[in-house]
C-alpha cells in the first residue's frame, strides 16, 4: 500500500519490512476436527502464524538487506498493534524481535475468547466453526477436515462472521492464555516496548450503533459520569469505549512489562491535521500513521507542511527507539518510563508534552474494573 512505503524510514537508516498475512476467516478459524486432526501443529491463530513466519524470514534474512538481525523492531496499529501485543506472548515468538510498538492495539487484556470453549462474553471458535461447516452440510467426521480444505475462498469468505473481531484466540498453543495474566504473571517476552493510543478512538463506536448500556457494560450511567462528567450519551458511548478498548489496556500492558523488567513508555496521540482541524473533536483511530510515514493514510487527503513539522519528533522517538531500544534521543523532550508508581505519558500534539499520568479518574475505573474481571477469570 503506499501509504506504507517506507522511503522515508529508509532515510533514517531503518530497513522496513512490511508483511500480508491472512484475515477473517482464512486468519481465524477452529473446528474440533481440525484440532484433533494437527493435534502437532499450531491452531485456529493462522494470521498470528503467517506474522511469526514472516519474523523467522526477517532472523534468517535481514542481513543481506543491511538490517540487524538482534535489533528487530515490530510494531503496527489497530490489527497489527494487537497482533504486537499478542506476538509478545506467543512462546514461539521468542528471540524474533528485540523491541515492540503497539498503536492503538484494542485488546481485551482480562478475558481472551478461547478455541475449544466459551468465555466470558464470547462464545468459542470451534463452536462457530461447527456451525460454519454445517452450513455447507458437512459432519464433524474425520472426512471434515478434508472438506473444510476443499472449500473455495469465496465461499468461505461469503459465510457471514459472528465476531467482527480478527483478534486471536487462547490456543494453549500459539496463544498459552489470557493475554493480561500472561503479562501479570510475566510470560512475555522481556523487551522494551511502546504502547498507546489516540484521543478520538471512541468515534469506532459510531459504526456498532450499540446502546449506552451495552458499552457501559456493568457500570451505571451514573457511576460512568462521576467520573467522566456530565456528557451526553453519545459523548459517554464514545470517550468510555475510547478508554475501556484502547487507552486502558494500552496502560496495563505498559505497566505490566515491569513483571519482566522491561521498560516500556506510553503515549497518547492527540494532534488533528490540519485539513481536519475544526471537523472532529480529536485524533481519530491511525491518525498518527501518516504522519509516521509521511503519507497519508485517508483518501484524498494531503499532510501539509506543518502536519510534517509536528510530525517530525514522533519520527524520531520512534526510529531512536528502533535503533537503540529507547526512545529518548539528542534534543527530544525527555520521555520516562512508564510504571505504575510513575505513570508519565507523552501527549503528541502540536508538540510533544509530558504529562503525569493521562486521566487518572478514568484510568483508576478501568483498572479497577480490569482487575475485577482478571481476578474473577483465574482458573
Amino acid at each position: 500500500m503506499p501509504a506504507y512505503d517506507g522511503v522515508s524510514f529508509a532515510k533514517q537508516g531503518v530497513v522496513l519490512v512490511t508483511i500480508n498475512y491472512r484475515l477473517d476467516r482464512l486468519g481465524r478459524f477452529g473446528h474440533p476436527t481440525l484440532t484433533r486432526a494437527q493435534s502437532a501443529e499450531g491452531l485456529a491463530n493462522y494470521g498470528l502464524m503467517d506474522q511469526i513466519a514472516a519474523l523467522e524470514w526477517v532472523r534468517n534474512n535481514i542481513a543481506a538487506f543491511g538490517g540487524d538481525p538482534q535489533r528487530v523492531t515490530i510494531f503496527g496499529f489497530s490489527a497489527g498493534g494487537v497482533a504486537v501485543n499478542f506476538l509478545l506472548a506467543a512462546p514461539s515468538a521468542k528471540g524474533l524481535f528485540q523491541r515492540a510498538i503497539s498503536q492503538s492495539g484494542g485488546v481485551s487484556v482480562e478475558s481472551s475468547r478461547r478455541l475449544s470453549e466459551p468465555s466470558g462474553r464470547f462464545t468459542s471458535l470451534e463452536g462457530d466453526g461447527l456451525e460454519f461447516a454445517a452450513s455447507f452440510g458437512i459432519e464433524p467426521d474425520e472426512q471434515a477436515p478434508a472438506k473444510l480444505r476443499a472449500l473455495s475462498v469465496a465461499q468461505i469468505l461469503a459465510y457471514p462472521q459472528k465476531d467482527s473481531s480478527m483478534n486471536p484466540v487462547v490456543d494453549g498453543r500459539i496463544v498459552p492464555d489470557d493475554l493480561g495474566r500472561i503479562f501479570r504473571e510475566g510470560r512475555q517476552h522481556p523487551v522494551p516496548y511502546i504502547g498507546g493510543a489516540n484521543s478520538w478512538e471512541g468515534s469506532l463506536i459510531q459504526q456498532f450503533n450499540l446502546p449506552l448500556a451495552a458499552v457501559l457494560a456493568g457500570v451505571s450511567p451514573a457511576q460512568a459520569r462521576e467520573v467522566y462528567g456530565p456528557l451526553d450519551d453519545d459523548k459517554l458511548k464514545e470517550a468510555y469505549f475510547g478508554d475501556q478498548v484502547f487507552i486502558a489496556p494500552a496502560w496495563t500492558l505498559a505497566a505490566d512489562m515491569a513483571t519482566v523488567k522491561a521498560p516500556a513508555w506510553l503515549y497518547y496521540y492527540s494532534y488533528v491535521d490540519d485539513d481536519q482541524r475544526g471537523k472532529v473533536p480529536g485524533a481519530a483511530h491511525g491518525a498518527e500513521v501518516s504522519h509516521l510515514f509521511r503519507r497519508p493514510l485517508r483518501q484524498g487527503a494531503a499532510l501539509s507542511d506543518h502536519d510534517i513539522e509536528v510530525s517530525a519528533p514522533l519520527r524520531r522517538y520512534w526510529i531512536q527507539f528502533a535503533h537503540t531500544g529507547n526512545p529518548n534521543g539528542e534534543a527530544l523532550p525527555a520521555w520516562p518510563a512508564f510504571t505504575r508508581d510513575d505513570p508519565s505519558t507523552m501527549e503528541f500534539s502540536e508538540t510533544p508534552t509530558l504529562l503525569p499520568a493521562i486521566f487518572p479518574a478514568r484510568m483508576a475505573l478501568h483498572q479497577s474494573l480490569i482487575e475485577a474481571a482478571l481476578a474473577k477469570a483465574k482458573p
